[in-house]
């Protein structure tokens, strides 16, 4: 009996350790480095830096390290705004406009749906598009260099070949985004396990499959 007890609490474990670490992202370092209001990578001050914008149409990463990228990437799980599968008020109006090509007219819907949902990839790629379109060099390069960033995020958390080194996204459209990147085309799509396996259309760099880990979508321990 005692030693079924002891069995079961060392799967236990072992599972809550695994599920916390994906690929080459250990989310329980991130839950410690940014839910720590004494530590230097705090959300709420890494978010201050995130929106620190600078009006000027250049390249320009410098205010946030890929490490800090990673953290609110990864960290936004942790965070109350964190709703993978719903959309604001603000970004469905956005969007709504956005189908009817109304871009200068959705751009402050996007904005606001931006910081309602900071790691929203998506709507940031969008709310560039818009500023692109509309001549709008401030919007497009604002968000344009949040975007680069958050993509890169994505695609150094692992290679995407396999289950155990899958891409790890929190939100299962920056699934899209990472095909986008790549220039390349879904042909089919299942789902195998935790991750959701990507059979692509024939492209420039040969890739065949691309999985995309999406365990994060579910974590319910804020």
């Amino acid at each position: 009996m005692k030693k079924n007890i002891l069995l079961i609490l060392l799967c236990a474990c072992f599972l809550t350790s695994f599920g916390q670490r994906i690929s080459n992202i250990d989310f329980d370092s991130i839950k410690l480095e940014t839910n720590n209001a004494a530590s230097p990578f705090y959300y709420d001050s890494l978010l201050v830096k995130y929106f620190n914008f600078q009006d000027v149409p250049q390249f320009d990463y410098d205010t946030l390290t890929p490490h800090e990228f990673k953290l609110l990437y990864y960290g936004a799980v942790y965070q109350p705004f964190y709703q993978p599968k719903d959309e604001t008020e603000n970004e469905s109006k956005f969007l709504d406009l956005y189908k009817e090509n109304k871009f200068a007219e959705a751009i402050p819907f996007a904005v606001l749906g931006v910081q309602e949902n900071p790691m929203n990839l998506s709507l940031i790629h969008k709310v560039a598009l818009c500023g692109n379109y509309t001549k709008n060099d401030p919007i497009f390069w604002n968000y344009y260099r949040l975007m680069i960033p958050l993509i890169q995020t994505i695609k150094n958390s692992g290679d995407g070949e396999s289950e155990a080194t899958a891409y790890v996204v929190i939100n299962g459209n920056d699934e899209y985004e990472i095909l986008t990147d790549l220039e390349v085309r879904k042909d089919k799509q299942s789902i195998v396990n935790d991750c959701e396996k990507f059979n692509l259309k024939t492209n420039d760099l040969g890739l065949k499959v691309l999985y995309f880990n999406t365990a994060p979508t579910r974590f319910t321990n804020k």
